[in-house]
């Protein structure tokens, strides 16, 4: 198989002020491609994250490019979202003849999430464990820190010092718990991009119930029981979700994974 071709290259924000880093990374013979948002608890990460999964999606067929989004408590929503609309803005000029769609990793899952809601002509959407509801999110890591996250119904379970520390990232973003309750409601109502979700079945990072509320319209679910939030980062040996993901967006292209909203998850064994 012929190896992607990795470029750089920068795109103005959307003031004009100031440039965001991108990574492109093309197979030789691309049928889509897609903006790539990293994760990094609404705060961390580049445009160099998480380069299993762009190598993998290029193994697949689907260039992608990658940016180092403004974001954290010195660029607060909706920076991110500004930045990566810009980004999409270069996919389009740099790929002009390929349906375009975006993916997303963890918080960077949101993000994907949203885009797909708020820029035209996405044609499909791949969330790796999102934080698809902030506040929900939130919620649970506060639990963990105060050590009350089991009688709280949550099926996992962060160290407290590891719960805090993501905590004050995402809130460093978000600003307060009314503006990640906005951001979570925003992705409830169905929507017509066909949509993906891969779940690990015990993430510490993401819990299952935090993606429940689009995992009631999303076209389709894969959860990789015994597995956590590393398979955001690097598709598993085992199990991988890549030929899930290859098959949900060739059907995407042709129109046909509209068709199955809200289906049945698949859950697979480690």
């Amino acid at each position: 198989m012929s190896r992607a071709t990795i470029e750089l290259a920068t795109t103005a924000t959307a003031d004009g002020l100031s440039s965001i880093a991108l990574k492109i990374c093309s197979p030789p013979s691309p049928i889509a491609a897609a903006v790539f948002a990293h994760g990094g608890c609404f705060s961390d990460g580049c445009s160099q994250s998480h380069p299993a999964v762009t190598e993998a999606l290029a193994g697949i067929g689907i260039a992608s490019v990658s940016s180092t989004y403004r974001q954290g408590a010195a660029h607060p929503h909706p920076t991110a979202q500004h930045d990566l609309a810009c980004v999409a803005e270069f996919a389009r000029r740099r790929w002009p003849s390929l349906p375009l769609g975006v993916i997303g990793s963890s918080s960077g899952g949101w993000h994907a999430l949203a885009l797909s809601r708020t820029i035209e002509g996405m044609r499909f959407c791949v969330a790796l464990c999102p934080v698809a509801d902030p506040l929900l999110r939130a919620e649970y890591l506060r639990e963990c820190v105060q050590g009350t996250a089991a009688v709280a119904g949550w099926r996992v379970c962060h160290e407290p010092s590891v719960a805090g520390r993501m905590l004050a990232k995402q809130l460093g973003y978000w600003g307060d718990d009314e503006s990640m309750r906005a951001a979570g409601e925003m992705l409830l109502p169905a929507h017509a991009v066909p949509t993906m979700l891969v779940l690990g079945g015990v993430d510490k990072n993401v819990p299952l119930r935090v993606a429940e509320g689009v995992q009631g319209w999303a076209h389709r679910t894969l959860i990789l029981g015994g597995m956590g939030h590393e398979i955001q980062d690097a598709p598993p040996a085992a199990n991988s979700w890549v030929p899930d993901v290859k098959a949900f967006v060739a059907s995407a292209l042709v129109g046909t994974a509209a068709a199955t909203k809200g289906a049945p998850c698949d859950q697979e064994a480690p």
